[in-house]
């Protein structure tokens, strides 16, 4: 008895525990499949468990399994076991299925599936293999906790599958955006930047000849004009996010000397050997948020250094830009629900993959923390 409220227990930890693997923020959809995975072979006491997903074929494969090593002929016994008559459409049905009696070979235990199944698509399923020659049994226990954690790793796939068509068409959609933008920049700079040049250079010239009230008169109009074109150059750099150059540590290093000298700052960069092993993608959405970053910092921080950082590790880039200014105010979100640039941000980086984090307490300066795959 007490052994039997143990393994319930224990059934109901790993719920519990995969609830917050789905609540965690940061993790790829392949990390939490895995957790997932873990998570199963705890709680069933499993030989082998295995997260088993479809291609766009319908086709299975095995992209993560727990316990002792497959050898080759026993991952194609196992994959055709799924294959096997009726099994793919008891799984798209919704039905935990066992594999037991005569069919498993010598040496192997029975074996459990539960789909992952949404909207009446099968997108894989997950399997435990109880222990060959009389170890724990495949029973009801076994099968609702296989089934709740095979629910939530469809819900897993579902919001991977939903973030890649999403982040397609709003890839398309930025690459638009970018163009209009880099459009709208030259125009203005070709058009009322130099309006602005050349009237300031007449004025001054005016200047020169002019008595002196007027000729002071002149002058402040001059510095108006300078203002404004400064302020023109400042618009001009944000609609512009493309710097040109070909590598991201490149183009971060121009973005933030092109901020630093609008902003009078004291800046320092750094970068990591293969932090331009990235593709189009990704880099064209970190610069558009380390622009973002740094028009928030030039505008608001009243900083005086600026540093940005750019690391790698497991596939992913890392840029830390942080600022020695008065912070985020208290009422300002630093998560994607609140002011409408940070919650830009957020959406952007999440649409390839990535996580966004900002840490700030007035007066004590900001740090935005972007994290994104190097191949979106």
């Amino acid at each position: 008895m007490d052994d039997g409220r143990d393994r319930h227990a224990r059934h109901v930890r790993g719920l519990v525990a995969a609830g917050d693997v789905l609540a965690r923020p940061g993790l790829s959809a392949r990390s939490r499949l895995r957790r997932l995975c873990d998570i199963a072979h705890a709680a069933l006491d499993g030989h082998r468990t295995a997260v088993v997903v479809t291609d766009e074929r319908g086709a299975f494969r095995i992209d993560h399994h727990v316990g002792p090593p497959l050898a080759d002929d026993d991952e194609v016994f196992d994959l055709a076991r799924l294959h096997a008559p009726g099994v793919a459409e008891r799984l798209t049905r919704r039905e935990a299925i066992v594999v037991g009696g005569g069919t498993q070979p010598q040496g192997r235990g029975v074996l459990a599936l539960s789909p992952m199944t949404l909207d009446g698509e099968l997108w894989g399923c997950l399997c435990v293999e109880g222990v060959p020659d009389g170890g724990q049994a495949v029973d009801d226990l076994t099968l609702d906790t296989l089934r709740g954690l095979a629910n939530m790793a469809a819900h897993v796939v579902l919001a991977e599958r939903l973030r890649i068509d999403r982040a397609e068409i709003l890839s398309r959609e930025l690459l638009t955006e970018q163009r209009n933008r880099r459009r709208l920049s030259n125009r203005l700079h070709d058009g009322p930047q130099q309006i602005l040049v050349s009237l300031r250079m007449r004025l001054q010239m005016l200047q020169s000849d002019a008595p002196d009230e007027l000729a002071a008169e002149l002058g402040v109009l001059a510095d108006h004009v300078s203002a404004a074109r400064d302020e023109l150059r400042a618009l001009i750099l944000d609609l512009d996010t493309m710097t040109g150059h070909a590598v991201l540590s490149n183009a971060l290093r121009s973005l933030l000397e092109t901020n630093s000298t609008m902003a009078a700052w004291q800046s320092s960069f750094h970068a990591d050997d293969g932090v331009d092993d990235v593709n189009e993608e990704a880099q064209l959405t970190i610069e558009r948020v380390v622009q973002e970053a740094l028009a928030n910092a030039r505008q608001h921080a009243e900083a005086s250094t600026v540093e940005v950082r750019l690391t790698r590790a497991d596939g992913l880039v890392t840029v830390v830009v942080a600022d020695d200014g008065v912070g985020l105010p208290a009422n300002v979100s630093t998560t994607g629900t609140g002011h409408g640039g940070i919650r830009a941000m957020h959406e952007r980086i999440w649409l390839v993959g990535g996580t966004l984090h900002i840490e700030s307490d007035p007066g004590r300066g900001t740090r935005v923390v972007i994290t994104a795959p190097r191949h979106a």
